[in-house]
């Protein structure tokens, strides 16, 4: 049994019916709010807009920023612009401040000072520090059997 294709072309009024239920599909997309792209400008606006009202740019707006691709001279301007607006760049990851990394004055007084001496003598310094890592434990151990006589 073989079966025979028919070949099937549409009337014209067929394909008539077909555009203009494409193009009222097109149509619907357009009314839906489908907007065009935003330009690059448009974005950092916004990215800057979103900045002033915060203080300062969280990693998302950062990583919008990287994903535009900035020029190094739109980078710049950029970062001029921010630092004029007095807009935190940091993102959520910075580092805090160093007022609370930084000891205080009295605490660094109370540090004992280690004399060149001391630090030459390295048996002593190591005998001083303990140590898990079992490859440092084994050099420090054999470190302390002379190997060599001058004789």
């Amino acid at each position: 049994m073989t079966k025979k294709k028919e070949n099937i072309t549409p009337s014209e009024a067929e394909l008539e019916a077909m555009a203009d239920a494409l193009l009222a599909a097109d149509d619907a997309q357009k009314a839906e709010g489908d907007k065009p792209a935003k330009t690059k400008e448009e974005r950092i606006q916004e990215i800057v807009e979103k900045g002033k009202k915060a203080g300062k740019l969280t990693a998302e707006d950062l990583a919008a920023l990287e994903e535009l691709n900035l020029t190094p001279e739109e980078q710049e301007k950029l970062d001029e612009k921010l630092a004029g607006l007095n807009i935190d760049t940091a993102g959520d990851d910075a580092l805090p401040p160093l007022d609370d990394v930084v000891p205080e004055l009295e605490e660094i007084q109370e540090i004992e000072e280690i004399t060149e001496e001391e630090l030459a003598d390295t048996d002593a310094m190591a005998d001083n520090f303990s140590t898990d890592d079992p490859v440092r434990m084994y050099l420090k151990e054999i470190g302390k059997v002379p190997l060599l006589t001058p004789e």
